[in-house]
């Protein structure tokens, strides 16, 4: 209850920087604690130049894009190709062949997907809001951000889901703490828009559809440090 008050409209005061993503909330810690950190190899092969890179990072938008029109993928796998092809075609730099490529990728994705229980369950729902935008404040900063899936089940629970598009097998223990403290974000503003405490879970489009579950305890602790570290810091 009392994390509640910490997402607040209006806010009481301007922020000293406004971030774009809640993806920076990490950064931020880092920056405010002034500690080096280990190298992480998720965020090494990121930042490589390597060919292919930008079908990489096209794929993903693509993909988002089609799980945030959920009602796209009832669409025939032809259909569903024609509608993923004319997205990547939008892409910045992308030619029509890259596009081609990005398309099929996203379609292998999200037609796992639709093999998974999980698709079954959101298309069940009583109610369902894809890319939930919100404002939320930790400490002097203020973060904007939108959830990519936030849904009622039969049952009446809260489910959050946050889409990766990347390989799971890549996921190093370094980017599974900046998925916490994310995750953790996105419950406390999924709390505030809907009353109640959602279940929250990654979801890997790759190589297959792997949920990654967070339990409340876990990511409201993650929370609470990341206050605590904002705090204890001087000035």
């Amino acid at each position: 209850q009392q994390a509640d008050t910490r997402l607040a409209r209006p806010l009481p005061a301007a922020p000293r920087r406004l971030h774009a993503s809640i993806t920076e909330l990490q950064s931020v810690l880092d920056q405010a604690l002034s500690q080096a950190q280990a190298p992480d190899p998720l965020a090494a092969w990121e930042r490589e130049v390597l060919p292919g890179a930008a079908l990489v990072a096209a794929t993903g938008r693509v993909v988002h894009r089609a799980l945030a029109d959920w009602h796209c993928l009832a669409l025939s796998p032809v259909e569903l190709y024609r509608r993923l092809e004319a997205w990547a075609g939008r892409e910045p730099g992308l030619s029509p062949a890259d596009a081609a490529v990005v398309a099929s990728h996203c379609l292998a994705m999200l037609r796992r997907l639709k093999r998974h229980s999980l698709y079954q369950e959101i298309c069940q729902a009583s109610k369902r809001y894809a890319e939930l935008p919100f404002d939320l404040r930790l400490g002097e900063h203020l973060f904007r951000g939108a959830i990519d899936l936030v849904f009622q089940a039969g049952d009446g629970s809260w489910h959050l889901i946050d889409w990766k598009s990347e390989n799971v097998g890549r996921l190093s223990e370094a980017a599974s703490q900046r998925h916490r403290l994310q995750l953790a974000a996105y419950a406390l503003a999924a709390r505030q828009a809907t009353g109640a405490i959602p279940a929250a879970a990654l979801c890997f489009l790759r190589p297959q559809v792997t949920l990654v579950p967070y339990g409340h305890a876990e990511l409201e602790s993650a929370w609470e440090a990341s206050l605590r570290q904002l705090q204890s810091c001087p000035g």
